[in-house]
């Protein structure tokens, strides 16, 4: 169900003129969509691009997702980064409440530093999604984004990341200073939840010969 619909208008100037709201069913759970037409010679407004005189940022509901089953198996994935030799991070993107992909830490086995779970589902998701899916996609991660991922995910257009163990924590763990919060980085683009399952996911670290 689409719950609000705001559509602006764009004058030569540049400056947005609210032309009307109204909602109308759907199939999918679209929780707003805000809705933004501009002329030749005006801007247009922040959003998912899409072709055409229009700009569209849609943001959906995902309160009926599984968060417990998910976010699980993310922590899962860490823990099969360790048994492999590699970092205790896993991650999972999820559309309509069911797991599309995954991902887990090969920085090691990989001999790439690159290679963090959320940064590769990030570049599989724009290679395989259409912007919208990508709206409608969440990911559950064993950890809070890194900035470097972070940034993968901005790029992307993920609806949300849920994790279980914050950078804060991590820091616990592995010293040093906490980076820029996943939330700063991903503000205005991307939701950020979390903790959650967070004793599990702290579990995960604690095993770990950090």
């Amino acid at each position: 169900m689409i719950a609000r619909v705001v559509i602006n208008r764009f004058d030569r100037a540049g400056g947005p003129q609210p032309v009307r709201s109204r909602g109308w069913t759907s199939t999918g759970s679209i929780a707003r969509v805000d809705l933004n037409w501009s002329d030749c010679t005006g801007g247009l407004a922040p959003g998912i691009s899409v072709p055409g005189p229009y700009a569209a940022r849609v943001s959906y509901s995902f309160d009926t997702f599984d968060h417990e089953e998910h976010m699980s198996r993310a922590i899962d994935l860490a823990r099969t980064a360790v048994k492999r030799g590699d970092r205790p991070f896993g991650s999972v993107l999820v559309r309509d409440d069911t797991v599309v992909t995954e991902a887990s830490n090969r920085v090691v086995t990989e001999d790439d530093l690159r290679r963090h779970p959320e940064l590769d589902l990030a570049a599989e998701a724009n290679r395989a999604f259409t912007p919208d899916e990508r709206a409608r996609t969440v990911m559950y991660t064993s950890t809070e984004p890194c900035p470097m991922c972070s940034g993968g995910i901005r790029s992307t257009g993920l609806g949300r990341v849920v994790y279980s163990v914050g950078a804060d924590e991590l820091r616990e763990f592995t010293g040093g200073e906490t980076p820029a919060r996943a939330a700063q980085i991903l503000d205005g683009v991307t939701d950020v939840t979390g903790p959650f399952l967070n004793d599990e996911g702290r579990a995960v670290h604690e095993r770990f010969d950090w």
